[in-house]
């Protein structure tokens, strides 16, 4: 289940921490990391912007689900709080359309897209990988 309570979260061991050196990595312990698994199934599977909708679409029901089921599960207090979290989980994850807050939302989002762009043109994409220019002297001595 979804949560936004950290004591609930799964705790990494720092072994498979995300490598911040290029000596770590190498070692890999990163590739045990959820995190990275996660992403991995991300650049895996979902490989058009109609599956990313998708996706998006069925976490929005899961949740949806659980926040408009919270007053027929059969424990009221479990309910109350699974609902509670999901309500927490949606709110950080959607923005709802006839919110105020929605431009201001959007014009980060176009911020944050050109940024993108930029780094993307600027920047190799993988990581711990350094760009070498070789210069070929065309001149025979």
């Amino acid at each position: 289940i979804a949560t936004t309570n950290l004591s609930y979260c799964l705790k990494v061991p720092e072994e498979f921490s995300m490598p911040t050196t290029y000596e770590e990595f190498l070692k890999g312990n990163f590739l045990c990391n959820p995190k990275f698994l996660i992403q991995s199934y991300f650049f895996e599977y979902i490989d058009s912007v109609e599956m990313y909708r998708e996706f998006v679409r069925a976490v929005y029901e899961l949740i949806t689900e659980q926040i408009l089921n919270k007053d027929e599960k059969k424990s009221e207090n479990i309910s109350m709080k699974t609902g509670k979290k999901a309500q927490e989980v949606f709110d950080s994850l959607f923005i709802k359309q006839d919110s105020a807050e929605l431009p201001s939302k959007v014009k980060y989002i176009k911020h944050f897209r050109l940024v993108e762009h930029k780094l993307n043109d600027e920047l190799q994409p993988m990581p711990y990988f350094e760009k070498k220019i070789y210069y070929v002297n065309s001149k025979k001595n």
